[in-house]
């Protein structure tokens, strides 16, 4: 019996293969030869999606360091052609071809397996009504992109969610200097505290997830489960968490929205509200809508501001230059207070156009560790460049890492420079700088996300030492790039560091001078 059992199972292995190798060579796709070159896997269909689910997007890295003379090159995967963009010569005919290559289709094939919205219902079509803008600028993707760009773009609204983000992280500081020296992991101190100050900045005092215990973990959850949820295979089993962390933002969103706390909140989510409400959107789908904007907002500033600190006091040299530029460029102001204590204000209004070097250190963190890609679908057959061919129904990917990586970047492109940026010709490279997208993808949240981390770092390195807790030197930590939402990916393993107030300013006032305090004062 035990015999019969291992023949047949043996006749259904041998099927299969048959089966499996017979569809490789009826199905495969033919490819013209002005397409660009395929890079084949030894499991043909799959083989490049089991990589990225391994590695993340760093596996178009592994693969363009095997393939080096590549600019652009082609993947098989399941039934689409997917071209991976490997050169910064080539990032501007990508923008500039935006009819032809689109994001908007990524909107309509992700937004279900994200928000779980169903595909087929009004939610969707209000996404997808006019959303390539081809009858114009308008639409709740066009309109609500317009809104944020023109909120978040430098003015009172900006310096409103400045000043909101930098007083809260200014009072985790405080606390910091008051335990007198303290052994903390350091992102595990960075997150937590970063996501109520950004999300503070945007949600105004009805902030849900400072109102409401248990929403941050809820929503790392979903960030931890995204991938699968994503891939959309059974995620209510596979993404268990991630499932219900997404509903539990939902819920509290619809709280938020119902109370009428948006109307005391920044401008920003004032659009994103008003926006869907114009086009019939219910509360509890603007509530769905809202966790893709967290995604933005909280999964990529906690990271940079990290690896920011970790770069700059792992090299002393770096540290101590960047504390002179900023102690001689005037940004900081020393008064004595009223209590007979000394108060140091560090001007943001100033900050990043007087001390260069740090706004240099901060850009270099973001060229070295963006690893996400910018996506694009083919709408119809496209020359790119005069040279390669893009089949209709096709996607495009340009990965950030491949890009920053690019020789146009120096001999040095995979090593921190944190002076790359003081060259005036480093500014300069059309296509070469992906740290915030571009095109369709430009991230409106970009002069925020500056301010905010440039002007905490500031505040960081003037006010406190910092060390490995165990003596042993500085040890660069992995990346997790597994993260597919993160184009500045988290370390795979914390670093525990000893954070001490600095003798020379030990028990003095600190704090942040901003647009509006400024003007007052004028």
């Amino acid at each position: 019996m035990a015999l019969e059992w291992a023949s047949i199972t043996m006749l259904v292995l041998i099927a299969v293969v048959v089966i499996y190798i017979s569809s490789v060579y009826l199905f495969s796709p033919e490819y013209d030869a002005r397409e660009p070159p395929v890079l084949p896997h030894m499991i043909p269909y799959i083989g490049h999606i089991l990589g990225l689910i391994r590695y993340g997007q760093h596996y178009f890295s592994i693969l363009s360091a095997e393939n080096k003379s590549l600019p652009i090159f082609t993947l098989q995967t399941a039934s689409k052609r997917t071209y991976i963009v490997a050169s910064a010569s080539l990032v501007t005919a990508c923008e500039r071809n935006q009819k032809a290559l689109s994001f908007f289709p990524f909107i309509s094939a992700m937004t279900p397996r994200i928000f779980g919205i169903p595909t087929k219902g009004r939610a969707m079509e209000i996404i997808k009504h006019n959303i390539d803008g081809n009858d114009g600028n308008w639409g709740l993707v066009n309109e609500t992109s317009k809104g944020m760009h023109s909120e978040m773009a430098p003015g009172s609204n900006l310096d409103h969610m400045n000043r909101s983000m930098l007083s809260i992280m200014a009072t985790y500081f405080d606390e910091l200097a008051r335990e007198g020296g303290l052994d903390v992991d350091l992102f595990a101190w960075i997150r937590p505290r970063f996501t109520i100050a950004s999300t503070e900045a945007i949600y105004g005092p009805g902030n849900p997830f400072k109102v409401e215990p248990g929403l941050e973990s809820a929503f790392w959850d979903f960030d931890q489960d995204l991938t699968m949820m994503i891939l959309g295979v059974a995620p209510r089993i596979l993404a268990r968490k991630g499932y219900a962390g997404r509903r539990r933002i939902q819920q509290a969103m619809i709280r938020y929205f119902g109370r009428g706390d948006h109307k005391n909140g920044l401008g920003v989510i004032k659009v994103r509200h008003d926006v869907a409400r114009k086009y019939g959107a219910t509360t509890s789908e603007i509530a769905l809508f809202e966790i893709g904007d967290l995604l933005g907002v909280l999964v990529n500033a906690q990271p940079t501001f990290f690896w920011t600190l970790i770069h700059m006091y792992s090299d002393p040299a770096l540290l101590g230059d960047i504390r002179d530029e900023i102690l001689a460029s005037g940004a900081l102001k020393v008064q004595m207070s009223e209590d007979g204590r000394r108060r140091h204000t560090i001007d943001i209004t100033t900050l990043e156009e007087t001390c260069p070097l740090i706004v240099s250190a901060y850009r270099e963190v973001l060229r070295l560790r963006t690893l996400s890609s910018s996506h694009r679908w083919v709408m119809e057959d496209t020359l790119l460049n005069n040279q390669y061919l893009l089949k209709k129904d096709s996607v495009l990917l340009i990965p950030g890492a491949l890009i920053h990586a690019d020789p146009v970047w120096g001999p040095n492109a995979k090593e921190y420079n944190p002076r790359r940026f003081l060259k005036k010709e480093t500014n300069t490279k059309p296509g070469a700088y992906r740290a915030w997208g571009g095109g369709q993808t430009l991230c409106p949240g970009r002069f925020f996300a500056t301010t905010e981390i440039v002007s905490a770092v500031a505040m960081v390195v003037l006010r406190f030492d910092m060390e490995p807790a165990d003596g042993k030197g500085w040890k660069m930590p992995e990346t997790d790039t597994t993260k597919v939402a993160s184009s500045i990916c988290p370390p795979k393993g914390d670093v525990k560091v000893r954070i001490t107030e600095r003798e020379e300013c030990k028990g003095d006032q600190w704090g942040f001078a901003f647009a509006e305090f400024l003007n007052r004062c004028s």
